[in-house]
Order: structure tokens, then sequence, then C-alpha cells
């Protein structure tokens, strides 16, 4: 089972070598997959950079689309001025020339854990379901995904009440 391992990433910084190519910015190629607002978009809304740059993504390298070649999986959640944003799951080609995919089901996700372990991406942790606002999840939840010749689906989605 590959391990999560945090990169820090400010606006230019690269991932370290050991979790992800070093030519790929992880946090500048996830974040417009995953629908964030670009630095200067952030900068735009007058709220100052620190928060923006301040953001994490965990990135994690694990072959699943069956080539002999590890893709690089980055879990985020977008900065947002007006609160928090659900974690985020993409997966790109080793240079991050590529977005393979987005993956998600309809499960609102905060502080998930991934792993990936035999071709196969899960996404479990805390999820907002029901009447739970969105600051306080009250389910657990769990996604499982897999490369099927072309894209990823899910194989399994599962929430229950904690």
């Amino acid at each position: 089972m590959a391990s999560v391992a945090p990169a820090s990433i400010a606006p230019a910084s690269i991932a370290p070598a050991s979790v992800a190519p070093a030519s790929v910015d992880c946090k500048a190629v996830a974040y417009p997959a995953a629908g964030c607002m670009s630095r200067s978009e952030w900068l735009a809304l007058g709220v100052g950079a620190q928060d923006w740059d301040a953001a994490h993504v965990h990135v994690q390298t694990a072959e699943l689309t069956g080539d002999g070649t590890p893709e690089v999986v980055v879990q985020l959640a977008c900065p947002w001025p007006t609160g928090g944003s659900p974690d985020v799951v993409v997966v790109f080609t080793p240079d991050g020339s590529k977005l393979l995919g987005r993956l998600r089901e309809n499960l609102w996700f905060q502080r998930a854990t991934v792993t990936t372990d035999g071709g196969r991406v899960t996404i479990a942790g805390p999820t907002v379901a029901g009447e739970d606002p969105l600051c306080c999840p009250a389910h657990h939840g769990q996604m499982t995904f897999r490369w099927n010749g072309a894209r990823f689906v899910a194989d399994e989605v599962v929430q229950t009440p904690s």
C-alpha cells in the first residue's frame, strides 16, 4: 500500500522528488483540475495571499492504469475565503501533463484518508449527509475507484452514520 505524504507547496514550489516527479508542480496542475481558484483569482478578491499560499496538497504515486508507470494522485481541499470545501482527489499522468480523472461521487469528504492498493484508489473518512451541516460531518463514507481502461469508475460507494 502506498503512503500519503504531505507536500506543502507554495505558488512556485515543486513536490518532493520522492513523492512525485520533480518536474511537476502538483498544486499548479491539481488546482485547475479540481475547480479551485488560481492564486491570481484569489488575490483579485482582495483577501490576501496567506491562506491560499498556506493551502496544502497531499501527493502519492501508485500504478493504477496497468501501464507499469506510477500515476500521480493528488488530494486537496480548495481554499475558499468564506469557509471550507470538500476534499478533492485528482489523478494525473506521471509528468502531470494529462488529467486522468477527478475521483468523486456525491460524497462531501472532509479530512479524508486516500490510499492506493492493487490498482485501486480508496477515499474514506468523515462525510456530510442528510441534515449534517457542512461544518460538521456526522457520517462516514468510503469510495473505491479503479481504472477501466479509459477512465476511473467507482467500484464501491458506502455512507453510514458515525
